[in-house]
């Protein structure tokens, strides 16, 4: 909880990883996503199983997600749910 907005904590990701990210895993949204999807590499992966920093919020708020910028980097998103994998019918998870 070092980092005040997005833009920080983009420029700390950067610091770890100058070359951007390959994959990142949604599960907070807010400024999380925000410097995640600003931070990554050409033909990077999301996948979002949730998004905990909106689920109390009652203004949900429009997304900011540029879909022109998912195009030419060629980035991918994939929404799931873990209970097909608890329940044995994707595999085992446990």
């Amino acid at each position: 909880k070092t980092c005040k907005d997005a833009d920080e904590l983009k420029a700390k990701l950067k610091e770890c990883a100058p070359d951007g990210i390959d994959m990142y895993f949604e599960n907070v949204g807010g400024m999380h996503w925000d410097a995640a999807f600003g931070s990554l590499k050409p033909k990077g992966r999301i996948a979002v199983c949730g998004v905990i920093s909106q689920y109390n919020d009652s203004s949900f708020a429009a997304s900011s997600l540029p879909l022109w910028a998912l195009i030419y980097p060629q980035i991918k998103i994939e929404g799931f749910v873990c209970f097909e994998w608890l329940a044995g019918k994707k595999g085992h998870f446990l």
